[in-house]
């Protein structure tokens, strides 16, 4: 009896739309109380400190919970070689 050809890995590629979401929650907690001024002339440094800290905050806690609980996200098989991942071979 050989070992399965597949394992199973979190689909990352679906994860987007909770990166997004998360991030968008982060961001309107931390700036509910300002006022809403918005001048598309003006890059606002400010505000994109809250998205860049919003988006990363989001991406640490996702990885966090797949390291921790990765049954709790959909899986997918992913074909493997003695160990290498078929995408890894070169051609």
């Amino acid at each position: 009896m050989g070992r399965p050809a597949h394992d199973r890995t979190v689909d990352l590629q679906r994860l987007g739309g909770a990166l997004v979401t998360g991030a968008s929650v982060i961001l309107a907690i931390r700036t509910a109380r300002r006022e809403p001024v918005f001048d598309p002339r003006d890059s606002n440094r400010d505000w994109e400190k809250e998205i860049h800290f919003a988006v990363d905050l989001t991406a640490m806690l996702l990885s966090y919970a797949i390291a921790q609980h990765a049954e709790l996200f959909r899986q997918t098989a992913v074909k493997f070689t003695d160990g290498i991942v078929e995408e890894d071979i070169m051609p």
